[in-house]
């Protein structure tokens, strides 16, 4: 099982031995730090810029706003981000994401906005929207770009654990 250390760091004592684990815990547990097992699904907004590119496997640019974060999951986590950024720093933005290929035009309709996710989840109100997907052995991304003629793109990624 997996336990957070709230502390400096987090630590997954799911990697190391049951022995040495038990210590580190006793360990963090003598020094002030307190361990939490979480009992049920987690969800909620988040807008720590590392905590949102560790989950998505991405980097933000610099100077981005409206960002947004959204995280739901125990063992299967969901990302969703959502930010807007100049048309100039897309192309630096999608080398740092799982996309096998440039994005394309996505003529497929989205369904409505899910009741579970925030109202900024707007990707079904998006225009000319392009996309992209990419893979690594623990994660599945996708990359929505919504473009406007004022030079700003609005970016979603959503990014769940395989």
């Amino acid at each position: 099982m997996i336990r957070l250390i709230h502390c400096h760091q987090r630590v997954n004592l799911a990697k190391v031995s049951h022995f040495a684990g038990f210590y580190l815990a006793v360990a963090f547990l003598l020094i002030g730090c307190t361990s939490t097992a979480p009992s049920s699904e987690i969800s909620g907004e988040i807008d720590d810029v590392q905590f949102l590119e560790g989950n998505a496997e991405i980097d933000i640019p610099d100077g981005v706003s409206e960002l947004h974060g959204f995280v739901s999951g125990l063992q299967d986590v969901t990302t969703y981000v959502r930010f807007t950024t100049h048309v100039s720093s897309v192309d630096t933005f999608i080398s740092s994401t799982l996309c096998d290929t440039s994005p394309v035009l996505f003529n497929v309709p989205l369904a409505s906005s899910n009741l579970y996710l925030p109202n900024w989840w707007d990707l079904h109100q998006a225009d000319n929207l392009k996309s992209c997907i990419g893979n690594s052995d623990h994660l599945h991304q996708e990359v929505y770009l919504s473009s406007s003629d004022t030079g700003e793109v609005k970016v979603y990624v959503i990014a769940y654990t395989k």
